[in-house]
């Protein structure tokens, strides 16, 4: 297993980027890295396999770097982004990490918010900011950044437990400054993932219940491409992160009745997604899922009659409730407490 070196760079904010065949997208994504405010910074870009020219790119911009810009680019056969990360852990030198997918974007002043913040309060581990979609498939925006998430309020382990009721998670890949520190003191990324990796990263990174900052300015664009079709593999690997989700949770002590009636409604969302795009068996089994998961309570029961309702609809019907569910006000939703 790679792990972090002892010694590091103060100052020094390393950004590890996996990627996997993104040479169309890797200048981008790099330019926005050098486009910060704020320097001392390294790029560490693990090539997890690639077949296309992503190793070209890498090297292309780093010729035209800054001389403060140090550029790294780490080649392994394709592991998947989660080993790819812990291989960029193991070759940073920054006192701060910065995670980026290979095709999202940082503004231009993310890093010198950020790290201000966290040497205006050296209890504080880590910093977050609001982000938002771009893409083909962007989501409209929405209000919640400016409205409804508030730090002194919201509790960041709910939010993420019912990801399905927001259009914006308060943790993604992107939108977090770490210390050093604290990247060692979670540990390595969960190998065995290839779905949803980052939400169980984050949900370790919060169960620790260290001190943390909310900046209100956004500094993240997360590319958000058409939407693919749910596949049996897709299905079963975040069967299997939310599994780990749920445990990292319960193993903190932190699993109460509350969450459980979250992750019920996490569970139910997934299964309509899935019957809304035919896929009867997916969905049943994070009805079941679900079911298991949640004590007695009006989301168990919405569970427990989803299955042969949709047994009895079929995949056609099953996908016009899925329309007709997504209609209702999420006002109304709320206010019958399923």
């Amino acid at each position: 297993m790679n792990r972090m070196r002892s010694d590091y760079v103060p100052d020094l904010v390393s950004v590890i980027i996996p990627a996997y065949n993104r040479a169309d997208l890797m200048g981008e994504t790099l330019d926005s890295v050098r486009a910060q405010t704020y320097r001392p910074i390294e790029i560490i870009v693990v090539d997890d396999g690639s077949t296309d020219n992503t190793a070209q790119a890498v090297r292309e911009f780093a010729k035209a770097a800054d001389p403060d810009l140090a550029v790294h680019c780490v080649r392994q056969e394709n592991q998947g982004a989660a080993v790819a990360r812990n291989r960029g852990l193991a070759e940073s030198r920054g006192e701060f990490i910065q995670f980026l997918d290979s095709d999202d974007l940082l503004l231009p002043d993310k890093f010198s918010a950020q790290v201000r913040a966290l040497r205006e309060e050296p209890q504080v581990q880590f910093v977050f900011s609001a982000w938002e979609h771009f893409g083909e498939a962007a989501f409209e925006w929405s209000p919640y950044w400016e409205e409804d998430f508030k730090p002194e309020r919201d509790n960041l382990i709910d939010l993420l437990l019912q990801k399905d009721r927001r259009h914006y998670l308060p943790l993604c890949s992107g939108n977090t400054l770490f210390r050093r520190a604290l990247c060692e003191q979670v540990g390595p990324w969960d190998t065995e993932l290839r779905n949803l990796e980052d939400l169980e990263y984050n949900t370790r990174v919060l169960t620790l219940g260290v001190p943390h900052r909310y900046l209100p300015q956004t500094h993240l664009r997360v590319r958000r491409e058409a939407a693919v079709r749910v596949s049996d593999k897709d299905a079963s690997e975040q069967a299997l992160a939310w599994r780990k989700i749920r445990q990292v949770v319960e193993d903190a002590g932190l699993l109460d009745a509350r969450r459980r009636r979250l992750l019920g409604k996490t569970y139910h969302f997934l299964a309509w997604r899935a019957f809304a795009e035919g896929s009867k068996e997916i969905g049943r089994q994070a009805l079941a899922d679900g079911m298991a998961v949640a004590p007695v309570s009006p989301i168990w029961l919405v569970l427990w009659l989803s299955r042969p309702l949709s047994v009895i609809l079929g995949t056609r019907g099953a996908r016009l409730l899925a329309a007709l569910w997504k209609r209702i006000p999420s006002g109304l939703k709320r206010a019958v407490k399923w």
